[in-house]
């Protein structure tokens, strides 16, 4: 049944977007351009909120000083009134994950299709994929080219160019995100520890952990999954700027 309800909900509109672009594109490297700038705009309300609750922890940074400055001697008390604190604002530190997360979710996902159609190449195969399409328009009828620039999208990057890029965006959209944060790390510096301060060690975690993490995966996984990881992280820098920028104008 969980599945069933994985495979309604993510696989298989995955797919049918995925073999529409490739209708309409006839390339299925241009497919992934597609489903990312989709996903990406899907996920555009998920960002706003984001960034709105970075700025309104930015606004709460004073308050926050109070709370370290009389409990800098004692870390556990502090952290749980920081705690409260942000449950008192309606606020969740962890907020800031979320777009990432579903991305995760929706990179696993991706590689279930990606396995799904681009090996595809027995008739049994290529009818599983056809009963999952919305439309005959969508239907296949032999193996897709796998090729697309100088790789394979089944196979990683034999150069490891992919995985690198994938790394560096990452790390870059990790500066951009810690950027609101910079007077909360000042704070953190007051205090007995910088591991006082939830939000500033989460997002510092997130600032290397990430980029490493994505170039070591990335030198595993084919191609395609990663071509997607590196476009996907690249409109979110992007995406990123024209929100706060909006924000901007708007106050």
């Amino acid at each position: 049944m969980l599945t069933e309800i994985w495979n309604q909900i993510l696989i298989y509109p995955i797919t049918n977007l995925f073999l529409f672009f490739h209708k309409i594109f006839g390339s299925f490297g241009l497919s992934i351009v597609g489903v990312t700038v989709v996903s990406r705009l899907l996920l555009w309300p998920v960002m706003v909120s984001s960034i709105k609750t970075a700025k309104i922890q930015k606004e709460l940074l004073p308050e926050l000083n109070k709370l370290k400055e009389k409990f800098k001697d004692d870390k556990r008390k502090l952290a749980e009134a920081q705690g409260q604190f942000y449950k008192d604002k309606g606020i969740n530190p962890a907020s800031g994950c979320l777009t990432q997360i579903l991305q995760l979710v929706f990179i696993i996902a991706l590689y279930s299709v990606l396995r799904l159609v681009l090996n595809a190449n027995t008739p049994e195969a290529i009818e599983k994929i056809n009963t999952a399409l919305y439309s005959s328009w969508l239907h296949i009828s032999g193996a897709i080219n796998t090729r697309f620039l100088y790789f394979d999208l089944t196979k990683p990057d034999p150069y490891y160019i992919l995985p690198v890029l994938s790394g560096l965006a990452q790390f870059a959209y990790s500066k951009l995100m810690n950027a609101p944060l910079k007077k909360e790390a000042e704070l953190a510096e007051k205090t007995v520890a910088k591991t006082d301060d939830i939000s500033y060690n989460m997002q510092q975690q997130m600032l290397y952990t990430m980029p490493v993490m994505t170039v070591i995966i990335g030198l595993k996984l084919p191609a395609g999954l990663t071509f997607y990881w590196f476009l996907s992280t690249l409109m979110s820098l992007f995406q990123h700027l024209l929100i706060v920028r909006g924000a901007k104008k708007d106050g």
